[in-house]
């Protein structure tokens, strides 16, 4: 600025406001940040977005932004990843750089690098169309609806989490809406649901193999405590899951951190690492991650036995009616599986029983490994089902 002509004032000035200002406020803005985090920022920061695009440069950016996701949705394909399976997750891919790594082994391990808050909205429209196009323009409303995600977190100064009550409440009750919708901010689920409303189970059994010790402890004794036992849930019944997010929201950073510390070295000891999620590695999670694995598959398990859960609930409300089921499960090929996802439930169901007893036991880490690989191939068969009928052509 100084070698363009502005004096000290002007080139202060202008180096003050290139990004964030956080000494500029509206008169509304004192007021919205102290219900929603990060308002003034997130308004300056659409705000500069804006002037750049607007100006002399913002076409070049638009068309480059707009390629570089074109060819990130590319290359994922070319490296194995299946844009139909979410892989990796779309929370992921909307706000990082995605590199494979896997190429040589076959595997679906990738690198993870952060792109800018605001323009990643650019390589997120093009990412999105062409993924949708190699889908074969399937999946309209999943591809429209995560467009629509991505552009509200990158401008909607209260959105923190796409279109959810998350988004709308203030910050401070985000904790609560989250559990109640059961997915943290990216969208990942937080506790494993409970499927039989009629015979609800404990929340201290529904426990991922990643909960801390500190949050099992807690579920246990708070089901004990609200008068349940092993086999019924208390009046107050959460999952150590549930307990490990609010305290993670309680503790900040730094305490996520530390959690995470701690169920990788317990999963070290226990002899199940290899099950740990990549997300849960301290630090190294943010950069590194991998789409197979017990993790990986069981989020695509449960996201199936939902669609296919309410895929029954369609064909016994037309069977009751008189309509056409017949037709329907033609043009959802899916529902074919919903024996299938039952039966799948149950097996896993009855495996994670299994092997909790066994870790109450003692068991030798083997016996663990041996439970955890069948939970894992119990959950990929049925993905596999349900992927081979989402590509049946529908006459």
């Amino acid at each position: 600025a100084r070698d363009n002509g502005m004096n000290k004032q002007q080139s202060a000035s202008l180096a003050k406001n290139i990004s964030v200002n956080f000494n500029r406020k509206g008169s509304k803005g004192q007021q919205l940040g102290a219900l929603y985090s990060f308002f003034n920022a997130a308004v300056q920061g659409t705000a500069r977005l804006s002037t750049t695009l607007a100006g002399p440069a913002g076409k070049q950016i638009i068309a480059g932004g707009v390629l570089f996701g074109v060819m990130q949705a590319v290359m994922m394909a070319m490296a194995g990843f299946d844009s139909e399976d979410d892989e990796p997750p779309e929370f992921i891919k909307a706000r990082n750089t995605i590199i494979p790594t896997g190429w040589a082994t076959g595997k679906h391990d990738y690198i993870s690098i952060p792109m800018p808050l605001g323009f990643n909205v650019l390589p997120n429209i093009g990412r999105l169309s062409a993924e949708y196009t190699i889908a074969g323009f399937k999946d309209t409303g999943k591809y429209a609806s995560n467009l629509v995600n991505a552009v509200i977190d990158s401008m909607d100064p209260i959105s923190n989490a796409g279109m959810s009550m998350q988004s709308v409440l203030p910050t401070v009750f985000d904790p609560f809406a989250a559990l109640a919708e059961n997915k943290d901010w990216t969208g990942r689920p937080i506790a494993r649901t409970d499927f039989n409303t009629l015979h609800p189970t404990p929340g201290f059994t529904r426990t991922k193999d990643t909960a801390s010790t500190v949050g099992k402890a807690l579920a246990k004794a708070t089901n004990w405590i609200t008068f349940g036992t092993d086999y019924t849930p208390g009046a107050l019944s959460p999952t150590p899951d549930q307990i490990d997010y609010l305290i993670s929201q309680v503790t900040g950073g730094v305490g996520r951190e530390f959690s995470k510390g701690e169920q990788v070295s317990s999963a070290l000891y226990n002899g199940t690492f290899d099950e740990v999620p990549t997300y849960k590695i301290p630090l190294a999670g943010r950069l590194y991650g991998n789409a197979d694995g017990q993790a990986s598959q069981g989020s695509k398990f449960y996201d199936n036995i939902i669609r296919l859960n309410g895929y029954e609930g369609e064909i016994k409300g037309r069977a009751k009616n008189g309509q056409d089921v017949a037709k329907f499960i033609r043009e959802n090929p899916e529902a074919k599986l919903v024996g299938a996802a039952i039966s799948s439930e149950k097996q896993v169901s009855a495996l994670r029983k299994h092997r909790h007893k066994l870790v109450e036991s003692k068991a030798p880490h083997e016996r663990l490994k041996t439970i955890d690989s069948r939970i894992t191939a119990v959950m990929k068969n049925l993905n596999e089902k349900v992927k081979k009928a989402r590509k049946e052509t529908v006459l």
